[in-house]
């Protein structure tokens, strides 16, 4: 089932970072069409999970059987939102939402416009992942309920503000001049919107757990225990929250700042957990904030943003789609090396500190007991997490040589100032793009504003409006060459043939050999060129 799953993400995958071959045509009913057929997919892979999830292999045990499964679902997961990007780049979504239904340029509803689809795949997903948990009785309503709801939580974690940025960006993009300025130096919008998220980040210890429904945690004996161990740790008192996570026993910390950082416990947790199994969960999450974990994934998110910047102005004599095929391609090729090689790097650094915070051996029988209560997956590994056995196997390592624990934290941190000076380099080729763009911007200005008054003329020709349409013809082709030949067939359409030869003549140049409209242009001239040989014959 995995195989199957991988595949059908890539043949996606190879259609989304491929926009040479999008539909070159629009269609209203076939993006309906097509946005159905992949819900159809998307529900017919949720059977197949389901199956998948019955399945008895003889000889397998639970742990293998347990690994087989989240594969399974991982990438069941991952396929909705491979084809919902399969549905905005190939199968014209953002055109029917914005040109169809008329949703486009209106600040924030523009963008949750595009991304209807997304619900459309959660709701698909869900209903998989309850039809594969689903035990016979009265039960099962209830249980697709609680799963719909937790997976749309969990699309809400980076829709929500995402939104909000790019609304507020949008907002921006209303005043013409800002617009031109962003427009003609693109870096400077990545500045402006990696900023919008770095406020979301700093601010999420006030918004992250009222998306999680998440509640203060009461005052209690409990409660006091917890703050005596940050003190003991040297960490500023966080806030505690209780997360309805269903069932998931979890924790995690949210927030840059040495104040206002939220720890979050799922209620499931608190209930099974005793107070120093507890103590011992909040002793490794204490270990994130007190080696900086938040900041050094903010910096090396800003180096991947600046990097791809740079990689886009690089790769742009590519061709757009070729420049933006590679960029993604690098950028998730660097995601998925650093990104996941560091987070599990973090996890385990984070174990050694809760070792040394609270009694190793509390520690790992707490580590223990949360495989035990996942469904007995201590082997299970994820890409953000090594396994439980593996994790412990290292401590118990790390207690018999105390020179294991010493190697490993001094790679580490070798590790992450190679990846902080590959940020530093990343930043600095943003800032050359930049100052490249800056450079550029009064011709990228020009460009910009010809295209627009390009796009004003054929909508004065539409509505029978010709001298209108000449003009903004003409102040296009000032302001770009290559809109010379709207120009010249505007002037011949209107029956001044003689007048628009200069026009494809300047065109000419605009155009290499071979392609459509240096034929169109040809063909022009010689029909020109018949008509003044025509005048001359009868002497007008």
């Amino acid at each position: 089932m995995f195989p199957i799953f991988t595949a059908l993400a890539a043949f996606a995958l190879s259609l989304s970072w491929t926009p040479e071959i999008s539909t070159p045509w629009y269609d209203p009913r076939a993006t309906l069409l097509g946005l159905a057929a992949l819900l159809f997919l998307q529900v017919l892979c949720g059977h197949a999970y389901a199956r998948e999830s019955r399945r008895r292999i003889p000889g397998e045990t639970g742990e293998v059987r347990v690994r087989r499964l989240t594969r399974a679902e991982n990438a069941y997961r991952f396929l909705a939102l491979v084809f919902h990007a399969a549905a905005i780049l190939n199968l014209n979504w953002p055109q029917f939402a914005w040109g169809t239904l008329r949703l486009g340029g209106l600040p924030g509803i523009s963008v949750a416009a595009a991304l209807v689809p997304y619900p459309l795949f959660v709701f698909a997903t869900a209903a998989g992942i309850a039809r594969a948990w689903r035990v016979p009785g009265p039960a099962a309503a209830p249980l697709f309920r609680t799963v719909l709801a937790g997976e749309l939580r969990l699309a809400a974690l980076p829709l929500v503000p995402a939104l909000a940025v790019v609304g507020g960006f949008e907002l921006l993009t209303l005043h013409r001049g800002l617009r031109l300025f962003l427009a003609s130096v693109p870096f400077a919008g990545l500045a402006l919107l990696a900023a919008a998220l770095a406020v979301a980040l700093l601010a999420s210890p006030a918004w992250l757990p009222r998306v999680l429904r998440a509640r203060p945690f009461p005052d209690s004996p409990l409660r006091s225990d917890l703050l005596r161990l940050c003190e003991r740790a040297g960490v500023a008192t966080p806030d505690f929250w209780l997360w309805p996570a269903s069932g998931s026993v979890n924790a995690m910390v949210v927030g840059l700042r040495s104040r206002g950082r939220a720890v979050l416990f799922t209620e499931a947790m608190i209930e099974t957990l005793s107070a120093d199994e507890l103590g011992a969960v909040l002793a490794h999450e204490l270990g994130h904030v007190r080696h900086r974990h938040s900041a050094v994934y903010a910096a090396l998110a800003l180096g991947a943003v600046c990097a791809l910047a740079a990689a886009e102005t690089a790769l742009a004599s590519m061709g757009p789609g070729a420049a933006q095929t590679a960029a993604v391609a690098a950028l998730g090729g660097a995601i998925a090396l650093a990104f996941g090689a560091f987070y599990r790097r973090f996890e385990r650094q984070a174990d050694l500190f809760a070792a040394r915070l609270v009694p190793a051996t509390v520690f790992i029988a707490t580590l223990e007991k949360i495989a035990a209560l996942a469904g007995n997956v201590r082997k299970v590994w994820t890409f953000t997490h090594t396994s439980i056995e593996q994790r412990v196997n290292f401590l118990l390592d790390a207690g018999v040589r105390p020179d294991t624990a010493a190697r490993f934290e001094r790679r580490l941190s070798r590790a992450v100032t190679a990846g902080l000076v590959a940020a530093a380099f990343a930043g600095g080729a943003g800032l050359w793009t930049a100052a490249r763009q800056v450079r550029e911007a009064p011709r990228e200005r020009a460009r910009i504003l010809a295209e627009e008054a390009a796009s004003e003329a054929r909508a004065a020709w539409e509505k029978d409006d010709h001298e209108a349409a000449l003009r903004k013809a003409a102040e296009a082709a000032k302001g770009d060459p290559k809109w010379e030949l709207l120009l010249a067939g505007m002037l011949f359409e209107a029956g001044r043939a003689i007048e628009s030869r200069p026009h494809y003549e300047a065109a000419r140049a605009e155009w290499a050999d071979g392609t459509e409209e240096r034929i169109e242009i040809e063909e022009r001239l010689k029909l020109i060129e018949g008509m003044e040989e025509r005048r001359r014959a009868t002497g007008r």
